[in-house]
């Protein structure tokens, strides 16, 4: 799968790719500052296949999640009111968690499968407790 973030800031780098209250993102924003996530995460020897918990604003998980998808790391977001024991369930197996993004030297993204693990997300728990649910690029 070609990773489609570098190509629309090579193609369309000053439109908007994401509007949040206090600012808007260029695809070339979006790109640079993902890419510096990336390659902070590829620094503290994090690559294909580990998982990486996002416990951040909504505009800082988006680029911290281009940054994990550049490099096939499975995102895990943390939603923020979550209490500790909570968080803690959405924790397991992770390589390392965020609560404010890093900076490294830029990253070139690799060639991404479809059966590669984008997200690790968490049901409701409505009739038992959270279930880990793995979502691919394909789905």
């Amino acid at each position: 799968m070609e990773p489609w973030l570098s190509r629309a800031a090579h193609v369309h780098p000053d439109r908007a790719a994401l509007v949040t209250p206090g600012h808007t993102w260029t695809y070339r924003e979006l790109h640079t500052a993902s890419s510096a996530v990336a390659g902070a995460l590829r620094e503290w020897g994090i690559g294909h296949g580990d998982r990486v918990a996002l416990a951040l604003p909504s505009d800082e998980l988006i680029i911290a999640l281009h940054a994990c998808l550049a490099i096939g790391v499975a995102a895990v977001p943390i939603d923020l009111r979550l209490t500790d024991a909570e968080r803690g369930l959405r924790l397991h197996g992770v390589a390392r968690t965020l609560t404010e993004l890093p900076s490294g030297p830029p990253v070139t993204e690799r060639q991404l499968e479809l059966s590669d693990i984008a997200t690790v997300m968490y049901t409701s728990g409505t009739t038992a407790g959270p279930k880990r649910v793995e979502l691919s690029l394909s789905n």
